[in-house]
């Protein structure tokens, strides 16, 4: 697997989208109840499988919100999808904000893509899988580029997954990409992981100076970190990773899998 950097100047930031549903969800976005579950009488509101409601920190703000409490008790499946995005040839990401209502009852949740259409069997790869969402707002953020979504239409979808939780909020949706008009001073340098897949270590080419590396879950928590090229992973479970490695002052992204 290959990456490359680039960097030695500002780059403009291009929006491609921003939602904060300060006036609802917008009519875009296409709203999926997978699970046809029936929310129990306390969460009532919920007649869809996510609506907008005041931001239970700040009644003045309007987010999106999901509820996995169901009366009798089942799994969540309820995907919020954005419109289709148009990404540029490099420097794409997307971040949004995320809470529990209640740290006794954290959600979980996916963020997945597809290249195709908005259709739910066509997300096909997880760019997040957050497990036990903070009860505080937390900020998220997917290097898109690093994946390997560049140049093409795609469709990101939020999707509630827990069994027997409560109440699960996102806000401040936003897709980015970075203009070439301003890049200048390019500088490109190849990263290699392997083996990929690895079962006992994992070991990094890196053309650059070297710094350190970190190894992130897929909802970006950082598990293992490390100054060496060559270190162990015969205790991470079996999954997908992301490796970010530092070099040059600058850092990207691979993936890897632990098998």
């Amino acid at each position: 697997m290959l990456a490359l950097i680039f960097s030695t100047s500002l780059i403009a930031q291009v929006d491609i989208l921003t939602e904060d549903f300060e006036t609802g969800i917008p009519l875009s976005f296409t709203i999926v109840d997978a699970d046809g579950l029936n929310p129990d009488n306390s969460v009532s509101e919920y007649s869809s499988a996510w609506i907008s409601i005041p931001d239970p920190e700040d009644p003045t703000d309007t987010v999106a919100s999901s509820t996995s409490y169901f009366s009798p008790v089942g799994t969540a499946d309820r995907w919020l999808i954005t419109p289709a995005l148009t990404l540029g040839a490099y420097g794409n990401f997307v971040s949004w904000n995320a809470k529990s209502q209640d740290a006794s009852y954290p959600d979980d949740y996916l963020v997945l893509v597809s290249t195709t259409d908005n259709s739910i069997s066509s997300f096909n790869d997880t760019i997040g899988f957050v497990l036990e969402e903070n009860f505080e707002w937390t900020e998220r953020t997917v290097n898109l580029s690093d994946l390997g979504y560049t140049n093409q239409t795609v469709y990101i979808a939020f999707r509630l997954i827990t069994e027997d939780g409560f109440k699960l909020y996102l806000d401040d949706i936003h897709v980015w990409k970075n203009d070439a008009s301003e890049l200048t001073d390019l500088v490109s340098t190849k990263v290699l992981c392997y083996p990929n897949p690895g079962s006992d270590v994992i070991n990094i080419h890196s053309e650059g100076e070297f710094q350190y590396c970190e190894v992130q879950d897929v909802s970006g928590k950082t598990i293992v970190s490390s100054k060496e090229k060559t270190f162990s992973i015969k205790d991470l479970p079996s999954g997908i990773y992301q490796l970010k490695v530092f070099q040059n002052g600058y850092s990207t992204m691979l993936r890897f899998v632990k098998i």
